[in-house]
């Protein structure tokens, strides 16, 4: 055999392999990973790049901090428990490795005098089908809404250090069988 083919063969294999390590540590997150509820809050609905997905915001992404060591740490480990609501909250936030089932890695993107570390979440994006996109966007919205009574949550499951948004629920239902039950009419 060839080596120039060999080599071919062996680069073809590596590229597929790489993606397919990915969905599957993606998979086994979501299929063994620790549920938590992250409460969401309103998105400012006006952002052009978005695309064709429900963009989330979480109440527990801005975290009041009184020390001063995080604030030029770029990424953080996030370390989270649930609160007596069954919500999950931050429990704690480190610039080393953290390990478990109830950690992962977030983004700060907080100034350098605040008073709150703001954290980007790694699942901040709830992709659906293309169509439903749209309506769902706008029911999460109208759900956050300061005047709604309506309680909106994602469901992440985390392990080994690993996040994958779940499911996204309106009012106690998930996103798809509350758009079933509540057409929103499409923008």
């Amino acid at each position: 055999m060839n080596i120039r083919l060999t080599l071919l063969i062996l680069v073809g294999l590596v590229q597929l392999a790489v993606p397919g390590w990915m969905i599957f540590e993606q998979e086994q997150t979501l299929r063994l990973g620790t549920e938590y509820k992250f409460q969401t809050e309103p998105v400012d609905p006006y952002d052009l790049f978005r695309g064709r997905y429900v963009a989330l915001r979480f109440k527990a992404a801005d975290v009041d901090y009184k020390g001063s060591d995080l604030l030029n740490v770029s990424k953080v480990y996030v370390v989270i428990r649930n609160n007596a609501d069954g919500f999950a909250e931050v429990e704690r936030i480190s610039s080393k490795p953290v390990s478990g089932d109830n950690v992962f890695l977030a983004i700060n993107r907080s100034g350098w005098r605040s008073k709150t570390l703001c954290l980007e979440f790694p699942f901040d994006s709830y992709y659906m089908e293309e169509t439903q996109a749209p309506q769902a966007e706008q029911a999460y919205r109208d759900a956050n809404r300061r005047d709604s009574k309506q309680q909106t949550w994602a469901v992440v499951r985390l392990r080994n250090g690993k996040a994958a948004l779940a499911d996204l629920f309106i009012d106690g239902q998930p996103i798809r069988d509350y758009l079933r039950d509540h057409p929103h009419p499409k923008k």
